[in-house]
């Protein structure tokens, strides 16, 4: 009765069953596995800012740390405080005036005979 077709065939079928069951299990460990992964390098990264916003916390928590904040964020003075204010020439103008085209083309001739 153990070595009949049927017995082979219903052995087979529950061989399967029990495969295809340990390989769902196997993928979700997989996928369980790379989200720990995923969570590890995103509690360091916050552990990271976390160090981060602390010590900025504490350079703010000082007076010369909030004075900085505000200079930056609001563009004020103290009293007697003077402001220079750098602006960049934005024309495209260059510090050298463009050169004739007779010497333009005189410098061409002189690359191709390297005169």
């Amino acid at each position: 009765m153990v070595y009949s077709k049927i017995t082979i065939i219903a052995l087979c079928i529950v061989a399967l069953l029990m495969f295809r069951n340990l390989w769902v299990v196997y993928n979700k460990n997989q996928v369980a596995l790379a989200e720990n992964e995923k969570s590890a390098s995103k509690l360091v990264e916050l552990e990271q800012q976390k160090k981060e916003l602390a010590t900025k916390v504490k350079w703010l928590s000082t007076e010369r740390g909030q004075e900085e904040a505000i200079r930056q964020n609001f563009s004020v003075v103290k009293d007697g405080e003077k402001v220079i204010l750098v602006v960049e020439d934005t024309s495209g103008a260059s510090s050298t005036p463009p050169k004739p085209k007779q010497n333009r083309l005189l410098e061409i001739i002189k690359n191709i005979f390297n005169i």
